[in-house]
């Protein structure tokens, strides 16, 4: 469910591992609690959710693969983040991303995302929980 591809962004990006560990699964059992409270599809279990959240990370991963051209672009020409004198929102941005990545790496890892994509009693195949494949 796409929905939940923006719980997966914040939970995974935005949160110290160690403080996602220690809450994800309760912040993901009220979202999904919430969802069908608010009309939600009522066929849409908790293990569906957590299965679609897992799956999600993905999102995360494409959205810094698609920036990282641009990236190379600046760091070679020593503009934006790697300005000799970045602006302050450069500046800013380049503390998220520095932040943004090992947090990535530590969601993937935590879910064994390449295992998950690879299970073959999977209830749906990667592609179907992904918007662009349906």
């Amino acid at each position: 469910m796409p929905q939940v591809r923006d719980v997966c962004f914040f939970l995974g990006t935005n949160i110290e591992p160690a403080v996602r560990r220690a809450h994800e699964e309760v912040l993901l059992r009220t979202y999904h609690a919430e969802l069908l409270a608010a009309g939600g599809p009522s066929s849409y279990t908790w293990e569906q959710c957590w299965r679609d959240y897992r799956l999600q990370l993905w999102w995360p991963l494409v959205q810094l693969l698609t920036l990282t051209p641009t990236w190379a672009k600046q760091k070679k020409a020593r503009t934006g983040m790697w300005a000799e004198r970045p602006t302050d929102a450069d500046t800013k941005l380049k503390e998220m991303y520095d932040k943004y990545h090992p947090r990535l790496v530590a969601a993937l890892t935590d879910h064994a995302w390449d295992q998950l994509l690879s299970e073959s009693d999977a209830r749906c195949g990667a592609c179907s929980c992904f918007s662009f494949c349906g």
